[in-house]
């Protein structure tokens, strides 16, 4: 700011107009005599071009009689550091010779010692430059008064006059009604305020900036300079003259940069201002905060300062490129730090021009995501990894399942998948606890993967069920070797805690592509494989075939019974509630889909849903659904049931529709609902599998309906989604809770969750909350809203409303 407004102080733009609007002749000489600046008034005088002595001596100037008395007067400003008169005649262009009144004072500066001569034409040797001086101090836009030694105005030019609404005409004694507050706060008088600039005068001093204060409350800032008046070799000024410069717009972009100033220190995220040539030229606290760096190690620095061998040259010509290209650029980088360490940062760059397009500064602005991105690899590895045996999970091996396909299918490859079920086991839970089963699940694992090949992967499904993918087998005999090992390895004896334990396992085999050719028929068909192997009496292993298809054929029934459900009120909805445990009040209930089909009693939804999802039907069964509910929470409204929200969950087939968001908007409107008492889960595997979610997702959340991730943690568990996606809630799945507390593994896992949500600003509740242990641990760690039998089971619309009626509000606590 001091830069910007210093030319000010020096009154260049003062100068500029007299020397355009005065008919005044003023040239300002360094010590040497040599000229540096000359009004345009000289080009009325008959001199040479302004080219051959603008620059040089003003012996190129003048003859050298006269040269020579100007450079005396000259030098004696200097050396006695006031100002000198004199009286010089000049000839006219048209012919004319003018008599000239002059003066010539010293400029000092910081850096040079100059002298400005003005003088003043007289139009013939007897006339006065009091004829013209009202004329010049009129065409001046700045202020100018004459002091005179005992603190009387005698002289004012009308942009002074205007500026302190003076009169016309200033009187000896006359007090003005108006005051000056300068930058220090203090209070000056009209007539204090005078008598300062003429002690000002006198001082080594080059401005003062005041506040003019009128009775109209109307405020000014005005810049003053005050320079003494001398008469020829006199020591002793006899009166002052001062000129006032308005700056209210100077000093409102002062204060608009000092916000900005402010607003630059106090952000958390580091702030670099590199100028045009991609030098430093300015840091904030963050910044030597986050990095170490203070604003002396760096300013003068160019960017490369901060670049690591992390960060390839490619990315750097990118940011290059986009920003030439674009004018930003923003992602992730390694940055380092001053001890040498280094971390992620995300990054924006952008590319600053002034007003012509030219550019002017680019501006780096970065956070340190080192944790996020520690917080998103470890949940991304939970999301595919098993989290007792550190194995993949089903996510993963089905992501490598499928990879394997596609490329055998171009060079035909042949894959087998087995579906290793271990025997026996549930009586090592029932007889001596989980911890025992989960070691020897640790040993099984660990002996399983001695079996297996650098290619292959195994994995856990769930509990005590595993599955190894062969990649590029060579034949059946090959998988049967290293089935048969896999018996062998199983059923050796277990050693834990000084107890020994036995198991077997059974196997099922299928085989790529003679079997199936994607993973969900590869999988159903090992699965069948694995019943036949337990069917014929366990620890063995057995091959798919086609007369093991029962289940299959089984399958397709269900498949027609489903499509009449609909039509037969063999569906219907129940509703488990979602408790406060602050509170122990309901705050919501997640509507449940169930199939009381005619003669096999009810169907599971694990079974019946993907069957709806693969033939289509889950749109038709899904609006169904919605209708449903909107129409119950509606009747409970209507009795006095007060049931805040009810959350739904919806496939990716329903979000994929284009109908789909009308369609909900539409039974809210149908049943007069407000939008925010409906919740729509959604897995991540949704989120994963559809392109266009995002625009769907919006759409319902600027209506107000809720969005919440169901089974948070199982699926492609990714902050990306959550950054860019309009979710409300997170919902930690039941699997992480079963052995919770006791489990460190799960524990880490729901902390890990319920810290996610809560960093960003997103609620939590945990599903599948059966005991109290489970319930204190969630409260302890903040997460205050959960579901499950400890507090009741899904129960019918006619049941939760039975029970709504008879329990007070401070005791919402359905039956278990």
């Amino acid at each position: 700011m001091t830069e910007r407004v210093e030319p000010l102080y020096k009154l260049d733009d003062v100068l500029q107009r007299i020397w355009r609007a005065a008919p005044v002749l003023i040239s300002i000489k360094n010590v040497q005599g040599e000229i540096l600046a000359a009004s345009d008034h000289f080009d009325q005088l008959e001199l040479p071009p302004r080219s051959q002595w603008l620059g040089k001596s003003i012996k190129e100037l003048f003859a050298p009689a006269i040269a020579q008395r100007i450079a005396g007067y000259d030098q004696q400003a200097l050396a006695q550091q006031r100002p000198i008169s004199f009286i010089e005649e000049w000839k006219t262009k048209q012919g004319k010779h003018e008599t000239y009144r002059a003066v010539s004072f010293p400029l000092i500066t910081s850096e040079e010692k100059a002298v400005c001569t003005i003088a003043v034409s007289r139009h013939g040797a007897h006339s006065s430059s009091n004829d013209e001086l009202p004329a010049v101090l009129s065409a001046l836009v700045e202020g100018v008064l004459k002091i005179e030694l005992d603190g009387a105005v005698s002289l004012s030019n009308t942009a002074a006059r205007e500026l302190l609404q003076l009169p016309e005409t200033s009187q000896q004694n006359w007090l003005p009604d108006w005051h000056v507050v300068d930058e220090e706060g203090k209070r000056l008088s009209a007539i204090e305020f005078l008598q300062a600039l003429q002690a000002f005068a006198t001082r080594d001093e080059t401005h003062k900036v005041v506040r003019f204060c009128a009775d109209s409350n109307a405020s000014k800032w005005l810049m003053a300079q005050a320079q003494p008046l001398y008469r020829d070799n006199e020591k002793k000024p006899y009166a002052t003259v001062a000129s006032l410069v308005p700056i209210d717009q100077l000093k409102k972009a002062e204060h608009e940069l000092a916000i900005y100033a402010d607003l630059l220190e106090r952000t958390s995220e580091a702030i670099i201002v590199y100028n045009a040539e991609r030098r430093i030229i300015k840091v904030n606290r963050a910044f030597s905060k986050l990095t170490g760096y203070s604003a002396d190690d760096v300013v003068g620095a160019g960017p490369e300062v901060f670049r690591t061998p992390i960060n390839s040259p490619e990315r750097y010509q990118q940011i290059d490129a986009a920003l030439t290209v674009d004018g930003c650029w923003q992602g992730e980088v390694e940055r380092s730090r001053r001890d040498g360490s280094s971390f992620t940062a995300w990054l924006t760059c952008n590319r600053i021009e002034d007003g012509h397009g030219e550019l002017s500064h680019f501006i780096s602005i970065f956070s340190d995501i080192s944790e996020i991105k520690h917080q998103q690899r470890t949940l991304d590895y939970l999301a595919h990894h098993d989290s007792l045996t550190g194995l993949p999970n089903r996510n993963l091996l089905f992501d490598r399942i499928d990879h394997a396909i596609n490329v055998a299918t171009r060079k035909n490859g042949i894959h087998a998948l087995l579906f290793i079920d271990l025997d026996h086991f549930k009586e090592i839970n029932d007889s001596a606890g989980h911890g025992t089963g989960d070691k020897v699940l640790i040993e099984a694992a660990r002996r399983m993967q001695l079996c297996t090949r650098k290619q292959d992967t195994l994995a856990r499904l769930g509990g005590d069920e595993f599955m190894l993918f062969m990649e590029g087998v060579t034949s059946k005999e090959e998988v049967s070797v290293v089935a048969n090992r896999l018996l062998n390895v199983i059923s050796a004896p277990y050693q834990i805690e000084h107890k020994e334990f036995f198991i077997s396992a059974s196997i099922g085999i299928s085989y790529f592509p003679e079997d199936g050719n994607d993973v969900e028929a590869l999988l159903t068909y090992a699965d069948i494989a694995m019943y036949q192997a337990k069917s014929s009496g366990r620890n063995r292993l057995s091959w798919y075939n086609r007369r093991l298809s029962e289940e299959l054929s089984e399958r397709v029934s269900l498949e027609r019974a489903l499509h009449r459900a609909l039509g037969h009120d063999e569906l219907f909805v129940v509703y488990q509630p979602q408790i406060d445990v602050l509170s122990g009040q309901i705050i919501g209930a997640e509507a449940l889909l169930r199939w009381q089909h005619p003669e096999r009693g009810l169907v599971s939804p694990a079974l019946f849903i993907p069957i709806a999802e693969k033939t289509g039907l889950i749109n038709a069964i899904g609006d169904w659904v919605l209708d449903q509910v909107c129409r119950q929470i509606a009747e409970w409204d209507q009795q006095g049931l007060n049931v805040p929200l009810v959350a739904v969950n919806v496939s990716a087939q329903q979000l994929g529709s284009e109908q789909f968001a009308d369609r909900v908007l539409a039974h809210l409107i149908h049943h007069q609902l407000s939008s925010e008492r409906l919740e729509l889960e959604l897995t991540e595997s949704v989120l994963m599998c559809l392109d266009d979610a995002n625009a769907c997702m919006r759409r319902f959340a600027d209506a107000g309906i809720r969005l919440a991730i169901d089974d948070f943690g199982t699926g492609f568990s990714s902050l990306a989604y959550l950054r860019a996606l309009p979710v409300q809630r997170l919902k930690i799945d039941r699997s992480f809770l079963m052995e919770v507390p006791g489990n460190r593994n799960d524990e880490s896992i729901v902390r890990a969750v319920i810290g996610l949500a809560h960093n960003l600003n997103i609620d939590v509740i945990a599903e599948g909350v059966e005991t109290e242990l489970q319930q204190q641990f969630l409260h302890q760690n903040h997460c205050y809203a959960v579901q499950g039998y400890l507090h009741g089971k899904p129960i019918k619309a006619n049941d939760f409303a039975a029970y709504l009626r008879r329990t007070s509000p401070s005791e919402n606590r359905l039956l278990r």
